[in-house]
């Protein structure tokens, strides 16, 4: 494998410092420029992650609250009904049942 070969995955601007006989000081220099580019690229791509991590975090707690909040409710609606809506399992909802146990 070449050389050439190699650096298909640079930027065409490098490519082209490379493929047209450019000095080795204007290469590295194109090279140092693009890495100081990735090096800025991955800090803001890191703090977009952390922003991300804290978004889904929130996300999960809400997701969690509301989930305890309807099945609290289900359970006094099966108890109103005389029915057991059951635990949280694969097989059944306790939100599902209430609902069924209204005619929804």
């Amino acid at each position: 494998m070449s050389l050439k070969d190699d650096i298909t995955v640079l930027p065409s601007n490098i490519q082209d410092e490379l493929n047209t006989g450019s000095t080795c000081e204007e290469c590295a220099e194109a090279l140092s420029d693009y890495i100081i580019k990735l090096q800025a690229d991955n800090t803001l791509l890191a703090e977009k992650v952390k922003e991300l991590e804290k978004e889904l975090h929130l996300s999960l707690i809400q997701r969690d609250h509301w989930e305890e909040n309807a099945t609290t409710l289900a359970m006094a609606v099966g108890e109103n009904c005389g029915i057991d809506v059951g635990e949280h399992s694969s097989d059944n909802c306790p939100v599902l049942t209430a609902l069924e146990a209204l005619g929804q």
